[in-house]
């Protein structure tokens, strides 16, 4: 009897140990998984980062782009002026 419990938990031991092998290969690819994951976060902040940088520059062209307007039409409020005196 003691001989058939020794080997019923023998058989439990191998059972337990083959889930365990299994969680082991799931967690090995969710770890994988975790990995890519990490990568494609890391490649859509640097594009990020890009298209912030390109903003930026999109910015400064319409800050310069509106300063020139503004000249501009100084220059045409005094060539206006102009022309009225002669």
């Amino acid at each position: 009897r003691m001989s058939l419990v020794g080997d019923r938990m023998g058989l439990v031991g191998d059972r337990m140990g083959l889930v365990g092998d299994r969680m082991g290969l799931v967690g090995d690819r969710m770890g994988l998984v975790g990995d890519r994951m990490g990568l494609v976060g890391d490649r859509m902040s640097s594009v990020g980062d890009r298209t912030g940088s390109v903003g930026d520059r999109m910015g400064s062209v319409g800050d310069r782009t509106g300063l020139v307007g503004d000249h501009t039409g100084l220059v045409g409020d005094r060539t206006g002026l102009v022309g009225d005196h002669a």
